[in-house]
């Protein structure tokens, strides 16, 4: 099995899908939406609603696939999706924040004059973005040559016998 590392530790890529896909993950267990009353507040968690989990998984996800595959326009394109994915999500919380929530339009109203976006979706954002980025960076690093893991080995000249 092909990993990211290379002889010399993790490459570029696969450090900042790691780091992204760590920053994700955190961020779903922070507050995401925060209602606020009077003197009265409220604060939400990713992980308190199934967007947060779903998060987390593509990040998870993206996270396993660098650390684990070689990296291949394949493998960089899913890491791609799957940090975009997560990116997206965030994005739309934060432009709604009631998004998905079950209420009526005159409901909506007036909880969105209370309802504001909190810290874990904008580290949502960054965490997805950052492993997107890992992931574009791991496509042009193996399209320049500088391939990574096993197949570094089996093509240098030293692996020859």
């Amino acid at each position: 099995m092909a990993t990211g590392n290379t002889s010399d530790g993790i490459d570029m890529a696969t450090k900042l899908v790691l780091l992204g896909g760590a920053v994700t993950i955190v961020a779903a267990f922070l507050p995401w939406i925060s209602v606020e009353l009077g003197p009265f507040s409220e604060s939400v968690t990713g992980i308190d609603g199934d967007d947060g989990m779903i998060t987390l998984v593509l990040a998870a996800g993206a996270m396993a696939v660098a650390y684990l595959r070689e990296w291949s326009p394949f493998t960089a394109g899913g890491v791609v999706v799957l940090g975009g994915l997560a990116a997206l999500l965030g994005l739309l919380y934060i432009s709604d924040p009631l998004m998905g929530a079950d209420v009526s339009e005159a409901e909506r109203e007036m909880a969105e004059a209370m309802a504001s976006p909190e810290i874990g979706l904008y580290l949502t954002v960054l965490g997805g973005l950052v492993v997107a980025a890992g992931g574009f960076k791991g496509y042009q690093d193996r399209s320049s040559g500088e391939s990574t893991g096993a197949a570094v080995e089996a093509t240098s000249p030293e692996a020859e016998p």
